[in-house]
């Protein structure tokens, strides 16, 4: 089996080297020597084999009439050898232990040499921010090439800013193995992604193959370990630049990687400046202070202790230089049981100057004693670890930092906060440090130096020193409460500082609690000024000032830490805080209620203190209180247009609105929450990436509901921490954005979501008050029918761009068009959401938008008779929602079976037969009326005559008088009309014979006799 082996692999292996033989450029070139051979393995064949095989070096001899040594079997290709060990190829090919100054991984490799790039690396940079960072005339602005990874000597480091920044080392596995790797991750402006690739440039799609590398501290090294499977690996340590910050950046950096499961070593590699190793070893050693070794040692070396100096894991002795004003510093000696002090000096340590040196300056003498300063409010002499100092007050006392402390009357209790201004030494709940990339860099390790009235950075250290001062909180009175959508100041913490500088140098205030914060920047030199922030969560929390020199590129020249700007410093000239659980206290408040455990029993809730009767009292409906200890009626705060209190603890909307008008709203078919992407922006390459915006209308009784996680953070094992509502693991808030990088086209896993933001805390208030102005500034037209609803959110969290937090706008539009929960618009205008950075604007339409109907409202439909019933119709108009499911109101109703105009001719008929029979027994009446007045006339006083018939009274006279005529007046009864019907009617009636004088009539000249 052999034999065929070699058959089928020697004689096209011998043409090969025939035909590179024969086409050498290199015939003036001298003919090789069997020395100028070495032996190289050839790829592994199908049977896992291969050959060792001679060829010469290039370019070095020409090979033409010589003969290379004959191939030989080689090792198994999944042959390594043992750690410390290598593999003799040009000999035996047999493992071998490692010479003194070298080590081995046996079947690893390991790169921690950063002078230059090791072979087998590239970087691959390009930008990232896209229109984050443009000029004004929406050009780019960012010069990529100037960021991304740079080598360092001991650590390689990235500051990609705009730009994303790519390390790739590729590596064939012979076997499962795995990578390490040791780095320093502190800026959450940056995001840090470690990615394995096959040889398609894709991802494996397990959970190794893309990781999030989680944030470290200042000055911390993390290494992370993560499994590889065997053939070709593509490795990736990708950095992003997202922030728009102009700020420093602090450096990812990377000093170790370290591989396993490759195939032989062939060769030890060499121990790097300032280690060593003893024979067969698989790691270095680092050398000792003060001792020495240059690359490839097999021990450290002492430098001249009188003359010389070294830090730890030097190459070479550094000569001490003479000593100057900036190698010692003053302090002052703690004071004593006399309260004297005085003022000391010191030379920093370690102390690498030449203090013998002639020309070396001396250190200054002691200070005379004085007397100490007083101690800090709330404190008081005592002893510090068996050192005279200043201490707190015990429980339940006070001071003002003059005097002892004395105990607290009677119903009172100590009002504890925290307050320094005086600086003999680091006052409790207070530590210091200085962080260098450079072993010489911080002139000492405390970085903040005390002194007397002011704390200061010190001076002498290097430009990449970045000097960290710490104050740690345990907690504070009081309770976390929200005021017309602001979260209530429970707290507040001030400082006086200044900061004096030859360059840009930087000033940092940051807040590190359940979530690291940013709270203030200042760059260049500032003069003494005070400033204050609002503390709003009570939680145990560490206040960190940071002072950095420049950024981090102009810090280094090549791989050299400069000294150009040792005397830059930062002072702090006093801080304090109030409302602590701890420190010490300089009054007690009156309690009310009476103290329990060295505290005021606080009112019952939602109640205030009267100040005159010093009683607590109910605070107004809707209204809610925060303090523990509020004090007047002024302490009670009225909730938000469209909001309603609980408890008196906080307010909050039902998502039910009733408006000045008396229209009702229902929005509780909205209060999910609903995702709402931005607009698509691209790098120059073409990575993709967007926004993403989450909002929860209503929340759930004050608190939001919407989530913008963060998946970029893993713990220390590459895995995903659980999450919590901080901006390291995710923001959960009434509305709240992220940033979207979906993977490409050829990569697998899940989408990037990173830097979560609040928009929106807390909702400030609902009204349907005109908006005009801000819709089309938007790009939006005025609603028709002016029914448009505004719910405005605050973020109270401030930043530079946007010192009054960040504000949103929901326009709420009826659309009673739209199905289900309708759409969410971003502004035409501002494609992402917001015009300024600061306030943002979105547009719902939806039919849930719209106020309920009433009954006036409704556009009422009658439907056909139909077998004696007829369906009646309720239209809402088009600016009302029907309640219920939504649809038109429909209600059956009997009717008659007779159609409309029948029912119309027969009502008709009716009415006019009413109205003749009412004439009738009208006229009816009336005539008989008539007719008794007429008989009764008749009946008079006349007599019977002999037919027994009443005769007419006779006349009182007949006579005429001598000139009188003989004539009367005519008496005439004319009949009206309706006499004369009413007599037609009694003629047809046969009743009109029965009328005695009915023919008789009267004329004028008729006689009576």
């Amino acid at each position: 089996m052999d034999k065929v082996i070699s058959s089928q692999i020697l004689l096209p292996l011998f043409c090969l080297l025939s035909i590179w033989s024969g086409t050498s450029f290199a015939d003036d070139l001298p003919t090789c020597q069997p020395k100028d051979y070495h032996y190289e393995y050839t790829e592994c064949d199908s049977y896992g084999g291969r050959w060792r095989v001679s060829v010469p070096a290039p370019d070095k001899c020409n090979p033409n009439g010589t003969a290379p040594n004959a191939p030989v079997r080689g090792k198994a290709c999944t042959f390594t050898c043992e750690a410390g060990k290598y593999l003799d190829l040009n000999g035996d090919q047999e493992c071998h232990a490692c010479p003194a100054g070298e080590y081995s991984l046996g079947g690893g490799a390991k790169f921690e040499d950063w002078t230059e790039l090791p072979k087998g690396f590239s970087i691959e940079t390009e930008e990232f921010a896209g229109a984050l960072a443009t000029d004004e005339e929406g050009n780019s602005a960012t010069n990529c090439s100037q960021q991304g990874w740079k080598t360092r000597k001991d650590y390689i480091a990235s500051v990609p800013k705009h730009c994303t920044s790519s390390l790739v080392y590729t590596a064939n596995l012979v076997r499962a193995g795995s990578v390490s790797f040791t780095y320093q991750y502190a800026d959450n402006g940056i995001l840090f992604h470690f990615l394995v690739q096959n040889s398609q440039c894709q991802g494996y799609g397990d959970r190794d193959s893309s990781r999030w590398p989680s944030l470290t501290e200042d000055g911390q090294w993390r290494t992370q370990v993560f499994s590889l499977k065997s053939g070709p690996n593509t490795l990736v340590w990708k950095t992003i630049g997202l922030s728009s910050s102009e700020g420093t950046r602090k450096p990812i950096l990377i000093k170790e990687i370290v591989l396993h499961g490759v195939a032989y070593t062939s060769q030890c590699s060499k121990c790097k400046e300032g280690t060593m190793s003893a024979e067969g070893s698989s790691s270095c050693t680092m050398c000792e202070p003060n001792t020495y070794a240059p690359k490839g040692s097999p021990e450290c070396k002492n430098c001249d202790s009188t003359t010389e100096y070294s830090n730890a894991g030097a190459g070479a002795c550094t000569k001490r230089p003479p000593c100057k004003e900036k190698d010692y510093f003053a302090y002052n000696m703690p004071c004593d049981e006399k309260k004297q002090t005085r003022k000391m000096y010191r030379w920093v340590e370690p102390t690498v100057c030449r203090i013998d040196d002639p020309t070396s300056v001396k250190l200054p003498t002691s200070g005379t004693p004085e007397p100490c300063p007083p101690c800090n409010p709330g404190m008081e002499y005592g002893k510090v670890n068996g050192t005279a100092g200043c201490i707190f007050c015990p429980k339940n006392s006070f001071s003002d930092g003059s005097k002892a402390c004395e105990k607290c009357p009677a119903n009172t209790a100590p009002n504890y906060s925290i307050e320094y201004k005086w600086w003999n030494n680091l006052p409790p709940n207070v530590t210091s440090s200085c962080l260098s990339m450079d072993d010489d860099g911080c002139r000492s390790k405390e970085g903040w130096v005390p002194t007397g009235d002011h704390i200061a950075s010190g001076i002498g250290h290097a430009d990449d020193s970045y000097l960290l001062l710490n104050l740690h909180i345990s907690g504070f009175s009081g309770k976390e409460a929200t005021i017309n959508g602001k979260a209530a100041e429970i707290a507040t913490l001030t400082f006086v500082f200044e900061t004096k500088c030859q360059g840009k140098c930087e000033f940092f205030f940051m807040q590190f609690g359940s979530q690291m914060k940013s709270v203030g920047e200042w760059y260049g030199r500032t003069p003494t000024q005070s400033f204050s922030y609002a503390i709003t969560k009570n939680e145990p929390v560490t206040f960190s000032w940071a002072f950095q020199k420049t950024d981090w590129e102009s810090a280094y020249e090549g791989d050299k830490v400069l000294y150009k700007l040792s005397n830059d410093i930062a002072k702090i000239y006093s801080i304090s805080v109030t409302n602590t659980i701890d420190g010490g206290a300089t009054e007690c408040r009156s309690c009310p209620k009476g103290t329990k455990d060295d505290q005021c029993v606080p009112c019952p809730a939602g109640q205030y203190i009267e100040p005159n009767s010093t009683q607590c009292k109910t605070c107004p409906a809707n209204t809610i209180i925060q303090s523990d200890q509020p004090w007047g009626k002024e302490a009670c705060h009225s909730c938000g247009q469209g909001l309603q209190a609980k408890d008196h603890q906080l307010c909050y909307s039902t998502c039910q609105y009733t408006d000045k008008a008396g229209r009702q709203y229902d929005f509780r078919q909205l209060n999910s929450p609903t995702v709402l992407a931005g607009a698509r922006l691209f790098t120059s390459s073409g990575t993709q990436y967007y926004h993403t915006f989450n909002i929860s209308l209503c929340g759930h009784e004050g608190l939001g509901e919407a989530l913008c996680a963060n998946n970029v953070t893993q713990s220390s094992d590459g895995t995903a921490e659980s999450s919590k509502s901080d901006e390291a693991h995710g923001v959960q808030s009434m509305i709240c954005r992220s940033t979207l990088i979906p993977p490409r086209m050829n990569e697998q896993g899940e989408s990037i979501s990173a830097q979560p933001v609040s928009l929106g805390d807390h909702l400030l208030n609902i009204t349907n008050s005109s908006m005009k102005t801000e819709l089309e500034a938007a790009g939006w037209t005025k609603d028709e029918y002016d029914l448009d609803l505004h719910f405005t959110y605050v973020s109270s969290e401030s930043t530079k761009a946007c010192p009054d937090g960040r504000y949103t706008v929901i326009h709420l539009r009826c659309d009673v068009k739209e199905s289900g929960s309708g759409t969410l618009e971003l502004p035409p205008k501002c494609p992402d959401g917001t015009c300024d950075g600061c306030t943002f604007h979105f547009m719902w339409n939806s039919k849930h938008a719209c106020p309920q109907c009433h009954e006036d409202d409704y556009d009422v439909v009658k439907g056909e008779c139909h077998q004696g019933e007829q369906i009646i119709h309720y239209y809402p108009p088009k600016h009302c929602v029907l309640m219920g499911d939504g649809k038109p109101v429909t209600k059956k109703m009997k009717c008659p079976i007779l159609p409309f105009f029948a029912e119309v001719a027969i009502a008709g008929a009716t009415l006019l037969a009413v109205l003749l029979i009412t004439v009738l027994v009208y006229c009816w009446k009336r005539n008989r009326k008539l007719e008794y007045k007429y008989m009764k006339l008749a009946a008079g006083s006349g007599k019977p005559n002999i037919d027994g018939e009443m005769e007419l009274p006779a006349a009182e006279t007949c006579a005429l008088s001598e000139d009188e005529e003989e004539q009367f007046d005519a008496v005439k009864f004319k009949e009206s009309r309706g006499s004369k019907f009413m007599n037609k009617l009694k003629n047809i009636t046969g009743k009109g014979g029965d009328n005695p004088f009915e023919s008789i009539q009267l004329t004028d000249k008729t006689p009576l006799t």
